[in-house]
């Protein structure tokens, strides 16, 4: 974010205080990096949704952007944001990138399905879900020769910040089932005849629908909580199955999504 983006952003709060009919803005603009939220006075918990436009894959390291981002968010808190992907690490030389190229192509940065898989459940943020995808068609010959097989993907995730010391089975980087299930109520506006949490997970409305134990946990403690009714947790009964794998390409993911081919570059 640089000076000049701000100010374009502060000429415009006057006007979008009018527009809500609000006596006193209600909005605050703080400059900082994203590793490190606590310089722009950003304190834990107090944050209830981080949105972000492929900005996580310029940074140098992912785990303390990560971090950050679930040390700020409440309890229940949500990241939206969208980023690009790769379905394997990317080699230390293309990281490396000297002319910058696939680095302002959001390529060379990008993250590693199942790493960050790992990191989310690391950091209390193991309740996410994609809720769209779309793989990106490398066209340039140069740029195609340098990556090699690597395929990118764009993808729009969402994630909810799970209580500390969850409970068994709740944020681990991978579902498992516990007897449970939903029933979503159908009182989210817009949204009367299902919800649609992403692009694998949706509740049919007063319909009984099996959920793993983070999903449950996910719902509980967010803002459409109160939109549902989630059963306890019975005996472990294994691995969780009810939610379709992400296609085979994309690394053997547990989560899903429909892909569409982009032409488009970065996000």
């Amino acid at each position: 974010m640089t000076d000049e983006q701000l100010a374009v952003a502060r000429q415009h709060e006057e006007y979008h205080r009018e527009k809500f009919g609000l006596e006193k803005s209600n909005v605050s603009f703080r400059k900082g990096f994203i590793e490190n939220l606590k310089a722009a006075n950003v304190e834990d918990s107090t944050v209830d949704v981080v949105v972000s436009n492929c900005v996580i894959n310029l940074a140098p390291s992912k785990v303390p952007v990560i971090a950050e981002i679930a040390r700020v968010l409440k309890t229940g808190g949500e990241l939206y944001f969208s980023d690009v992907f790769a379905d394997r690490r990317i080699p230390k030389h293309l990281q490396q990138d000297k002319d910058k190229v696939l680095f302002g192509e959001c390529l060379s940065g990008a993250l590693y399905l199942e790493d960050f898989r790992r990191l989310m459940a690391s950091v209390g943020l193991g309740g996410w879900g994609v809720v769209e995808a779309r793989e990106l068609d490398v066209e340039n010959p140069e740029i195609a020769a340098r990556v090699g097989p690597i395929r990118f993907y764009s993808l729009t995730v969402r994630a909810v910040k799970l209580p500390s010391g969850a409970g068994e089975g709740e944020g681990e980087d991978l579902p498992e089932d516990y007897g449970q299930t939903a029933i979503y109520s159908g009182s989210i506006p817009e949204q009367a005849a299902e919800f649609v949490l992403d692009d694998v997970r949706v509740f049919k409305t007063g319909v009984a629908t099996p959920v793993d134990a983070t999903t449950a946990a996910m719902l509980a403690v967010s803002r459409y909580g109160s939109a549902f009714t989630v059963t306890e947790k019975g005996a472990h009964q294994g691995p969780f199955t009810g939610w379709a794998r992400f296609p085979a390409s994309v690394a053997g993911a547990w989560w899903s999504a429909t892909v569409e081919k982009s032409k488009s570059g970065c996000c």
